[in-house]
């Protein structure tokens, strides 16, 4: 009981003197605080001056001397001013190492601020390299660029062609891919998702020409974007169907009714109204030169009745002719009498010569021709001339311009002949100027066994019947060939 009162007095007599001091600081701070203003010597702590130091806040001699008065000599304050220093972080200075904007040894400094130890170093520069990314890896395996570990089923082709061949880099795939988290199993998974099939379009044309098999088909459209319950719609959407204008083709030329051209059509979208335009579309009319004949025969055009120039007009409407050529076409349509024709009318005294010099215009003949054609015409016939001797003339006539057409008949003979008729030279120039130009025209008719009588009677030049055989489509050394067998 002694003790314990002992030690209770003591302890109150310990709190009685606490409270007294905290009763008497507020009467004691203010003559403290004019104390220290009256001598304001108390220095920074050394921690404080190196973290002034090592901002620059402070320069080098007052901050050891300050040290100083803490008991700090300038080495020791220098190390507590390069504990204040603080380098980039691991990440930073990883960046500034690649960039080439610090060396190895500065990141190894910065790893020593980090606190982290020596034996990590050489781990954390392999990190200077960053890795491709797995979905990166199983793209490029893909495409050739990394060689293929055994995933894919068919390796890329190794051979280079006329264009030249990304090459391929020796980038361990498996091992890139590890360091992004991804064994081989996972890698094989993204190679498949990364390289495409063909499309399902393209995997249904290919079905349809044998160039795969069905199951090749399933499987296009599986390893696509397509849910595999469209497979069966994507193949028959790509079977081959007749085009509605085909399907109108056939209706035209008969082999289909309209219902049956209306159903193909309406496999495309077609409605009956679009097959009955593309009907009329791909369904040309008659020519202008028809309808007139046909007019002239007795047929008319249903809604055209008696209105021939109106049917003709309908049928350039219809055609790919331009209605502003309707006119032109329409003045072509008549034909007139051939030249040998307007010979026997003018003969006849049918028709003046002024008349047939104009059906000769109208026929197609040039202006020199024509003015030609009109002076014979109007060439007075010889008096007294009977009627078999007229006979006679018009044979030996006709039996010239015959055998000149088809080379029996030379210039020579053919001049001989007609100065037998009674032509004058000026005439005889001008016929044989026409026959020419009318053989000309008619050459193409002959037959190559014709060309080579031609040539074997020396009717023919040489050069004439080679012309002839080279324009009918024959080689020239095919044509000198056969001309030198005759």
């Amino acid at each position: 009981m002694a003790l314990w009162s002992r030690l209770f007095s003591g302890v109150f007599g310990v709190g009685v003197g606490i409270a007294a001091a905290d009763a008497v600081q507020p009467v004691v701070e203010v003559a403290r605080q004019d104390a220290w203003k009256a001598n304001a010597n108390r220095v920074l702590t050394p921690d404080q001056l190196a973290a002034l130091l090592a901002q620059g806040l402070i320069s080098a001699g007052t901050a050891v001397d300050h040290a100083s008065r803490n008991g700090y000599s300038s080495d020791k304050l220098d190390a507590l001013a390069q504990l204040a220093m603080h380098a980039p972080g691991i990440p930073e200075a990883l960046n500034l190492w690649r960039r080439g904007e610090i060396d190895e040894a500065q990141f190894r400094h910065a790893l020593r601020k980090a606190n982290l130890e020596p034996q990590y170093d050489a781990a954390l520069e392999l990190l200077k390299d960053d890795r491709l990314s797995p979905e990166v890896v199983a793209l490029a395996i893909v495409r050739g660029l990394i060689a293929d570990p055994g995933i894919l089923p068919v390796a890329p082709p190794t051979g280079t062609g006329k264009v030249p061949a990304f090459p391929v880099f020796p980038i361990p795939a498996v091992k890139e891919s590890e360091a992004g988290g991804f064994d081989l199993a996972r890698l094989s998974v993204l190679t498949g998702i990364a390289g495409r099939p063909m499309s399902p379009e393209a995997a249904a044309s290919a079905f349809f020409r044998s160039i795969i098999d069905r199951v090749d088909y399933d499987r296009a459209v599986s390893e696509s974007d397509v849910r595999n319950e469209w497979r069966d719609a994507i193949l028959e959407q790509q079977r081959a169907i007749v085009h509605p204008a085909e399907a109108a083709g056939l209706r035209l030329k008969g082999w289909v009714t309209q219902a049956e051209a209306e159903a193909l059509g309406a496999k495309w979208g077609a409605s009956p109204e679009t097959m009955q335009q593309l009907f009329l579309e791909r369904g040309r009319p008659a020519t202008v030169k028809e309808t007139f004949r046909a007019y002239a025969r007795g047929a008319e055009l249903a809604g055209f009745a008696g209105d021939p120039v109106g049917a003709e007009r309908r049928a350039v409407e219809e055609s790919d002719i331009r209605p502003e050529w309707a006119d032109i076409l329409i003045a072509d349509a008549p034909n007139y009498p051939s030249l040998f024709q307007l010979n026997r009318l003018v003969a006849s005294a049918a028709i003046t010569a002024a008349q047939a010099a104009d059906w000769a215009r109208k026929s197609g003949y040039a202006a020199e021709v024509v003015t030609a054609l009109e002076a014979y015409w109007s060439k007075p016939s010889a008096a007294g001339t009977g009627s078999w001797t007229k006979r006679a003339q018009t044979q030996l006539w006709s039996s010239t311009h015959r055998g000149f057409m088809k080379g029996d008949v030379d210039e020579a003979a053919a001049t001989g002949a007609l100065d037998v008729l009674g032509l004058t030279a000026a005439e005889v120039t001008t016929v044989l100027d026409l026959w020419t130009v009318e053989r000309a025209q008619t050459r193409r008719d002959l037959t190559q066994a014709q060309v080579l009588k031609l040539f074997r009677k020396a009717i023919w030049t040489r050069v004439q019947a080679e012309d002839w055989l080279i324009a009918e489509g024959m080689a020239t050394t095919d044509a000198n060939a056969l001309l030198d067998s005759v």
